[in-house]
């Protein structure tokens, strides 16, 4: 590990450009790699801080975190050699971010590095974020949940191969989202893999299930999800308790899920034509989940609105054919819904499903999903490695359980009422 602190707009691929693209373009900042599987998280500052490095056409040997500053221009950068994904912020503006080897890093504010916690190796997509609790505790998903305290010591770990006192045994399974911390301290996560279940001796393979877990580490419960095959999605927890999140499977099928507190579901929409939900809920002020599904054999890549009770409220086709939607949906203060597709362009959508507005950054967006800051400032990587800063109407997040990925605009995953 190498530690690269540059100020101005030196050490990532060059400084930031302004420009007006029709007033929109505040200013961008090439960091000289795709940010692919990396979410802007902002700090008490106003400092943005984003990974890079990953898919989309090209590697380069500038990765890391990136520190920028409010005016486009670099405050510091963290090599990390491997694709960085989301930052997530400590109360203390501790900046903690797993690498695509399971490391997991706390970052002071000055861009120096306080420890690494090296997780066991797992597969790995853009929605591992860590979650921050209440006392500090960090969580964070690889074979294991992983509670590690402040300091970089292990508090816990949560073995998911054997749940239930041994009444379902996992014999291989991934962890590919991020965990969910609810006003009581409950963890909830996704689980991809394979289950044995003994009595009677029974082979499950491919389903995904959702799992919870007390804040001491115990298990509270789990659910196998019949007829899924996979969780990327990371959850989202809503006012009265309710936990969102899509599920997919290799058919013509895939779902939204509603789950109550105790396990039980409360709904399940059902949407074909292909396409799998690879986007995070986010929430609005009245209870609407917006998540985007990518494009099937039948089907467009879409953007849904579903009211509380689990019925479409509307949906929005991105026009281009064959093009995805990995970026979970963030709803600003004026109720403005935003999200990003693969084919770079970046939307702005009215509360009643109608366009407000697009931009072209001319690459591909992906995992990468929104930040905004109280002035309205929206925050965007793309696949050609360049964090854009676009104005907008929306003076910061919605008033809302959930308005975006991570929950909050320092990414910790955790339902505060």
């Amino acid at each position: 590990m190498t530690l690269s602190n540059c100020g101005g707009g030196g050490g990532g691929g060059g400084g930031a450009t302004s420009g007006s693209g029709g007033n929109r373009l505040k200013w961008k900042y090439p960091t000289g790699s795709p940010i692919y599987y990396s979410s802007p998280a902002i700090g008490p500052s106003g400092t943005i801080y984003v990974g890079n490095g990953g898919a989309g056409g090209y590697n380069s040997p500038i990765r890391g975190i990136f520190a920028v500053n409010p005016d486009g221009t670099l405050k510091w950068r963290f090599d990390i050699s491997t694709y960085a994904f989301t930052p997530s912020i400590g109360a203390d503006g501790t900046i903690y971010v797993q690498d695509s080897t399971s490391s997991l890093y706390a970052i002071n504010t000055d861009g120096t590095p306080k420890w690494k916690y090296n997780l066991d190796v797992t597969a790995y997509v853009g929605q591992v974020a860590p979650a921050i609790g209440p006392d500090g505790t960090i969580y964070i998903g690889a074979k294991y949940l992983y509670a590690i305290n402040s300091d970089g010591t292990l508090k816990w770990n949560f073995n998911t191969d054997l749940l239930g006192n041994s009444q379902v045994s996992m014999l291989t399974h991934y962890i590919r989202t991020s965990p969910a911390i609810a006003p009581d301290g409950t963890i909830y996560y996704g689980v991809n893999g394979d289950f044995f279940n003994p009595g009677p001796p029974t082979f499950i393979h491919g389903y995904a299930m959702m799992v919870a877990v007390n804040a001491d580490g115990t298990l509270k419960w789990y659910e196998i999800l019949d007829g899924t095959n996979a969780i990327f999605s990371s959850p989202a927890i809503g006012s009265d308790g309710t936990i969102y999140f899509g599920a997919e499977t290799s058919s013509d099928n895939n779902y939204v899920y509603a789950m109550n507190p105790d396990g039980t579901q409360k709904w399940q929409y059902v949407i074909t034509g292909g396409g799998t939900f690879r986007s995070s809920p986010a929430i609005g002020p009245d209870g609407t989940v917006y998540i985007g599904k990518k494009a099937g054999t039948n089907a467009n890549a879409v953007l849904l609105a579903l009211n509380p009770n689990g019925t479409l409220k509307w949906k929005f086709e991105v026009p281009t054919g064959n093009a995805d939607i990995y970026s979970t949906p963030m709803i600003g203060a004026d109720g403005i819904v935003y999200f990003g597709a693969e084919t770079g362009y970046f939307y702005a959508l009215n509360p009643d499903g109608t366009l407000a507005w697009e931009y072209n950054t001319n690459n591909g967006i992906n995992w990468t999903s929104p930040a905004i800051d109280n002035n309205g400032t929206i925050y965007i990587g793309n696949n050609n490695g360049d964090l854009f800063a676009l104005n907008s109407t929306s003076l910061g997040l919605a008033s809302s359980p959930w308005p975006k990925f991570r929950k909050d605009n320092n990414n910790t995953g955790m339902y505060v009422p």
